[in-house]
């Protein structure tokens, strides 16, 4: 049990770092933080992971069709 407690403030953790270097401009960093909570698999931490990889990526290439 504890150490379901521990990964889930891992993966807080991770998605609060994440947030940060998103906001400083750091989308490489950012998603590689964004990877990290999505390995760890908590919900729903993870599907917020996946979102903002997925607009960073829409921001990336705007052209692009959904």
């Amino acid at each position: 049990m504890n150490n379901a407690v521990g990964v889930r403030a891992a993966a807080a953790e991770h998605l609060r770092i994440a947030r940060l270097l998103e906001a400083h401009g750091d989308a490489i960093g950012a998603v590689l933080a964004y990877r990290e909570v999505i390995q760890e698999g908590v919900e729903p931490e993870a599907a917020e992971a996946r979102r903002r990889v997925h607009q960073l990526a829409r921001r990336a290439w705007p052209d692009e069709p959904a």
